[in-house]
């Protein structure tokens, strides 16, 4: 329990850095920032009690993290102004800019964060958009794989005789769905129960497979990001543009006013 105080310390020093609300802060409000927390208090304690600290070591423990963290979120910076900074607050001179400078750099700078993650989210999307057309151009010229005007494809596993759903049928179904490269997101295989739903509350790559199902066939499905979820993604396993692939089981249709609330948060 006794390391916390260093992390919580990297922290708030960071935040420190990053935020305008503590320069803003009263002179005397913000000395007393570090030591009335908890982690100021903690760390006072162990530098008191432990005579042989080595500040030198500790100094450079908190440099590597403000420097890893500032690496890890891709942050740019003039490595002799940054250490001019830190100096200035340490050794408490006086501020070469003024609270309102200051105000309107980090306000450019966090502008130019935020755009350059745009910039970074759309070529991701671009990029993902490239790899799925590659993806089903290829998968559509193996034998056994058909193809809709919409671009859903699928494979039958196991052909059944069953009732044919319509769009606001309920169904009950097990499957099993996975990135093209393999990778599990969801499964009610996995969880031991088959889940029910109405088609019209789930993505339209499903509500149209199943339209084209009977009870008692498996198919698996390859679901193209537009029949999905989209440029936008859901969750962190599916990105953007992310064409899915399920294994998909219809045991049951029932009829829309028998239908129940029980839908399935995977797929829906």
């Amino acid at each position: 329990m006794k390391r916390h105080w260093f992390f919580s310390a990297c922290f708030l020093a960071l935040a420190t850095l990053f935020g305008v609300s503590a320069i803003e802060a009263d002179e005397q409000q913000l000395k007393q920032v570090v030591p009335t927390s908890p982690a100021g208090r903690i760390a006072a304690t162990v530098a008191n009690d432990t005579p042989d600290i080595n500040l030198e070591d500790v100094s450079y423990c908190i440099g590597l993290s403000f420097g890893k963290s500032l690496r890890g979120q891709a942050i740019e910076i003039d490595l002799a102004a940054f250490n001019e900074g830190i100096e200035t607050g340490v050794q408490d001179k006086e501020s070469k800019f003024s609270v309102e400078q200051i105000r309107g750099v980090m306000e450019k700078f966090q502008a130019k964060l935020i755009q350059k993650q745009i910039d970074a989210e759309k070529k991701a999307a671009e990029t993902a958009l490239e790899k799925e057309k590659a993806f089903f151009e290829e998968n559509k010229s193996k034998a056994d794989i058909s193809a809709t005007e919409s671009g859903l494809q699928y494979r039958i596993i196991k052909s059944g005789a069953g009732q044919q759903p319509a769009r606001e049928d309920l169904v009950t179904v097990h499957y099993h769905g996975t990135l093209p490269d393999g990778t599990i997101f969801d499964s009610s295989y996995q969880r031991g129960e088959p889940v029910t739903f109405p088609l019209n509350r789930v993505i339209a790559g499903w509500s149209e497979a199943l339209q084209l199902m009977k009870e008692g066939d498996k198919w698996e499905l390859y679901i193209p990001s537009h029949l999905a979820y989209g440029p936008r993604g859901a969750g962190g396993q599916i990105g953007p543009n992310q064409p899915l692939v399920f294994e998909v089981e219809l045991i049951k249709v029932q009829a829309e006013n028998s239908r129940s609330e029980k839908a399935n948060p995977g797929v829906s």
